[in-house]
């Protein structure tokens, strides 16, 4: 735990987008990434000093011993393993690159899900994710798609408009609620980004929209007393971006559409809200006005200790 090379590899690892574990001779891990941490269902925090063993099945036993003799014998290995979370509720293959990283002993290791559930279930979420566009878009999604990005967004933008000018007082005050406040939207859709940040703009918000997480956690810190909510949508990286955000904005009430309500209020707790897809664009307008108003209060709270 305490070699040269233990102690520079969380910082080294740290940003790499596949989940990188390391662990030393005796199998205690001393690095653990935040892709492991979105991989596994676990922080950094609880897992570092535990057994790597203990993220491997009774059943995958055997092919893990086999592949830690081979990369101690010839200094790499490259694989599929099985592995399982934390909780140990999902069982799931690994395509596992492993190489021995210094006089220590410590192997490096690089794993990338491999599962067949986890490309259905990638599949299923870019097929919400396109459901939700078609909601948005209250027009044929295919002519709006195949025309250039300003013209679907300055297409949303009129059907928002035919809408709230021709609905009742009631329903338009329900729907305008920004009042300028500034929210970031972050998705690594192109096409679902900009049809949010037109959505929510014609709702009377200022939007900053970013492609990737690393974008948005660099948005947040340079606008830090400026934002009062979040929209994020990376997939399984939803959370994790989530938690980036708040190590340097805690308080920032989160909206995150696709992401199970229970495994994002036990990773963030009451500051972020799940949004079921397909979406209906007032569902979205309603849950960034909620969190603005979250927003509001925390403010008034905290200006008044």
């Amino acid at each position: 735990m305490d070699s040269p090379e233990a102690s520079t590899l969380p910082a080294l690892l740290e940003y790499l987008p596949e989940a990188v574990i390391a662990f030393d001779t005796r199998d205690q891990i001393v690095a653990w990434n935040r892709a492991a941490e979105a991989l596994y269902r676990i922080p950094a925090t609880d897992a570092l000093g535990q057994s790597v063993l203990l993220f491997v099945p009774h059943k995958g036993l055997r092919q893990f011993t086999r592949a830690s003799e081979a990369v101690r014998r010839s200094g790499s290995w490259s694989g599929e393993l099985l592995a399982t979370t934390a909780a140990g509720d999902s069982t799931f293959t690994v395509e596992a690159r492993w190489a021995v990283a210094g006089p220590a002993g410590i192997v490096v290791a690089v794993h990338t899900d491999a599962t067949e559930q986890r490309r259905l279930a990638d599949l299923a979420r870019r097929a919400d994710r396109w459901a939700a566009v078609r909601r948005v878009c209250a027009a044929t999604i295919d002519s709006l798609v195949a025309a250039p990005a300003d013209e679907a967004v300055a297409g949303v933008r009129e059907n928002l408009h035919r809408f709230v000018t021709g609905a009742d007082p009631e329903t338009r005050a329900g729907i305008y609620r920004g009042t300028g406040d500034w929210v970031l939207v972050g998705t690594d859709e192109p096409v679902v980004r900009e049809l949010i940040r037109a959505v929510l703009d014609a709702a009377g918000y200022n939007v900053i929209a970013v492609a990737d997480r690393f974008a948005a956690a660099r948005a947040i810190a340079d606008h830090r007393d400026q934002f009062r909510a979040a929209v994020l949508g990376f997939g399984d990286d939803t959370v994790a971006a989530a938690r980036e955000i708040h190590r340097i904005l805690p308080l920032l009430p989160v909206v995150a559409p696709g992401v199970d309500p229970v495994e994002l209020d036990s990773h963030l707790g009451p500051l972020a809200t799940a949004l079921a897809c397909p979406f209906d664009p007032l569902e979205l307008i309603r849950a960034v006005a909620e969190a603005v108003a979250v927003a509001r209060l925390v403010e008034a709270e905290w200006e008044a200790v």
